[in-house]
């Protein structure tokens, strides 16, 4: 079969992307391997190929052998440059150390290839050496080494002669402890930091990929790494109190990973390196320093992806570097199991504020537990001032603990919604352009508060918001853990975005959960709200909307007053939405027939084969409506309105350029 298919792509010079991948145990035999080569060989030849993709999974870490005719096939098509439109390279094969100095070596000729995608390596220092190397002897441009090791396991130091190196890493002094030594009172400066459980380096013996865990709930949460569960004495705690100023500098005798030549290269002035992703690395204490020294001094790096930290310690010196970088426009913090209290959420907040040309920033996933007034103020001073235009705060967790005044007293019915707008300052955020709350949730003293809808009318400040997305997280919203939207919160939700958000362009609701007992008086509010709105893309995935009397659903009639009374729509996404055909039908007619525009793309991925075949009979029918099909991963379909006078539709198009 794959015969077949490889002399099929053998007389097609149109491929510009080529992906070749396996199953995950799926175990190559040697003639497969290399009828495997030769088909490399044959579609590295493609004219106009600009992305090669090579992924095996290999669940024995320990056998490079069985690729080397891969790498051999690769190599030898690199050096003889018969691509030079090749541009991005991804190799996912477990390669070995001579494996990885082979192909840096082939690179080195081929400089047409800019993107290089090196994941999940384990072949230690040498082997980053050499990609060090390649770094420096011509242009490379991004560089994603997720889920790499800087040392193999097995050359690793003993915990003696790591300590006592240790203390001469550091990123400066006081009161005689370093930064090193100050990360945790019973580990050294050759504690490895990963997203796997915590242990002697013995365990990972046994564990080769580093992988996110799951969140953890916030009073099992051990910060420390030694065992304490006394918040004042985490290791997050004890870095804030004992480090705030110094700024992180690597001293390359005692720091002996392969990450230290990687950090290095990019650290110097010719480096052309635009993008790193060192996402679910096995990082050390000094890598991290090194890291935090890269991105004070380089002057070339714009994106840096360092996603799957465990603690503060792992992206402090990366924060710390901001405030002496002036080239970082991207910048992936994301991870589950950061939880910071006061003085760290501080001092977070004031790093950040020291950096002016950050653009996008994303905690993702994040958690704060905050107790002090003053943390708020200086969130919000982070806020007014922030260069950043897109905030990426999805999934986060503010749990607030209130020991004092009316809300330390709400109950249950209580709306602590109006309570905390009461105590909330007034301010003014004009930068944030993009900001993504998907999933976030408010606790005040263990209890939920806020989340989706009740989490706009805090929001006020963003000026400029173009694109907001409100969405809930689809497990935590399960029929063991309801979070219901009754008539009272949607029309609140909508008069607000009415009044406070009419330069607001997009717009994601994904996964509510709406109950609603006069839906017909409801949607007809909603539908008035919505008509002084400019939303142009609107994105209702795995929406539910049932009407409580009669308990039916009724996400269609909530589709139709959408798409009638947005003037400006011209995308809207109902992904996973439940749509019986005959419903499907009554949307198609009424989009057909009252919808303002002159075209709308929808996204109609996962309602149905039967409810999209009706969707399209209704809305083509009396020809008054064309629909396309344009394909991709949400399966989109464009819809665009026939008209007979040549003269009023060049005038619609003129119209919709304005829209746009």
């Amino acid at each position: 079969m794959l015969d077949v298919f490889f002399s099929s792509l053998a007389v097609n010079d149109s491929v510009r992307l080529m992906k070749i991948s396996s199953l995950l145990g799926h175990e190559f035999t040697l003639s497969e391997m290399e009828r495997l080569a030769k088909y490399i060989k044959t579609t590295l030849k493609k004219p106009r190929l600009h992305t090669f993709e090579l992924v095996i999974t290999c669940l024995d870490d320990t056998a490079h052998d069985r690729f080397q005719c891969l790498v051999e096939a690769l190599s030898e098509s690199l050096e003889e440059m018969c691509n030079p439109t090749l541009n991005k390279l991804v190799l996912d094969i477990n390669l070995g150390t001579e494996q990885v100095q082979h192909v840096c070596r082939a690179l080195e000729l081929a400089s047409n290839v800019t993107v290089l995608h090196l994941p999940h390596l384990g072949c230690g220092r040498e082997g980053l050496r050499a990609v060090a190397d390649l770094i420096r002897s011509r242009p490379l441009v991004a560089l994603n080494l997720a889920g790499s090791w800087g040392t193999r396991p097995e050359d690793q130091p003993s915990s003696s002669s790591g300590s006592s190196g240790g203390a001469s890493c550091s990123v400066g002094t006081i009161g005689g402890k370093s930064l090193l030594s100050s990360v945790s009172p019973k580990t050294n400066c050759s504690y490895y930091f990963s997203s796997l459980p915590r242990g002697a380096l013995g365990a990972y013996r046994s564990i080769t990929r580093p992988a996110t865990l799951p969140r953890q709930p916030l009073h099992q949460i051990v910060l420390d790494g030694y065992g304490t569960t006394d918040p004042k004495r985490n290791s997050d705690s004890i870095l804030f109190q004992r480090l705030f100023h110094p700024m992180p500098s690597c001293d390359p005798n005692f720091h002996s990973s392969g990450f230290h030549d990687i950090f290095e290269a990019i650290r110097d002035p010719l480096c052309k390196l635009r993008s790193l992703n060192v996402s679910k690395c096995l990082l050390a204490a000094e890598d991290a320093l090194c890291l935090g020294e890269t991105v004070r001094k380089s002057r070339c790096l714009d994106a840096l992806r360092l996603e799957g930290g465990t603690r503060l310690a792992e992206v402090l010196p990366v924060l710390l570097g901001l405030a002496e970088n002036t080239s970082l426009q991207l910048l992936d913090l994301g991870s589950q199991r950061l939880t910071l209290e006061d003085g760290p959420t501080q001092l977070v907040c004031q790093a950040l504020d020291k950096n002016s040309s950050l653009r996008l920033l994303s905690l993702e996933g994040w958690s704060f537990k905050i107790e002090e007034e003053g943390s708020l103020a200086v969130f919000l001073a982070f806020l007014q001032s922030t260069s950043v235009r897109d905030l990426v705060l999805a999934n986060c967790r503010l749990h607030l603990a209130i020991h004092d005044g009316r809300l330390s007293r709400l109950g249950r019915q209580d709306d602590s919604v109006a309570e905390l707008l009461t105590v909330l300052p007034n301010f003014v955020c004009p930068g944030i352009i993009f900001l993504r709350l998907g999933g976030f949730q408010v606790t005040i003293n263990d209890r939920l508060a806020l989340q989706g809808p009740h989490l706009l009318p805090f929001l006020r400040g963003f000026t400029r918001l173009s694109d907001l997305d409100l969405s809930l997280d689809k497990g935590m919203n399960s029929d063991a853990n309801p979070f219901v939207i009754d008539d009272k919160t949607l029309i609140n939700f909508f008069q607000t975005l009415s009044l406070h958000f009419r330069t607001l362009q997009s717009l994601k609701i994904a996964n509510w959960k709406i109950c609603l007992d006069d839906y017909e008086r409801t949607l007809r509010v909603i539908g008035r709200c919505l008509k002084t709105c400019s939303l142009s893309y609107l994105k209702v995935n795995g929406i539910i909307v049932t009407d409580t009397m009669h308990r039916t659903g009724i996400e269609h009639m909530f589709l139709q007053t959408a798409t009638t009374n947005l003037n400006y729509l011209s995308w809207i996404s109902i992904v996973a939405v439940s749509l019986s055909p005959i419903q499907t039908t009554g949307l198609g007619k009424c989009i057909r027939e009252r919808f303002p525009g002159s075209v709308l793309e929808i996204s109609a991925k996962d309602i149905g084969a039967e409810a999209t075949k009706s969707l399209v009979a209704a809305l083509e029918e009396g020809g008054k409506t064309e629909v396309t099909f344009l394909g991709g991963p949400s399966f989109n379909l464009k819809m665009t309105r026939l008209l007979k006078n040549q003269k009023l539709k060049g005038k619609f198009r003129r119209f919709t350029s304005l829209k746009e």
